[in-house]
């Protein structure tokens, strides 16, 4: 599973809008969307953010090995 994969799985799972989860890592909805369809990758800084709010550490954001 991607990333981006993660993102939208995790998004989906808390039942959060593009514009929700992008005011909790301070980007834009569009950004988002970018993220989710692996057209580029959020900065550490957003990767944290998203990490924390979901609950799960950044290991089990990142490795590609680690299903959520």
């Amino acid at each position: 599973m991607t990333l981006g994969e993660k993102i939208q799985v995790l998004r989906k799972e808390k039942q959060l809008s593009t514009r929700r989860l992008g005011e909790v890592a301070g980007v834009s909805c569009s950004m988002i969307s970018k993220w989710e369809r692996n057209v580029c990758e959020p900065k550490v800084y957003s990767i944290q953010k998203l990490a924390d709010y979901f609950n799960i550490t950044l290991e089990e954001l990142l490795n590609s090995k680690v299903e959520i």
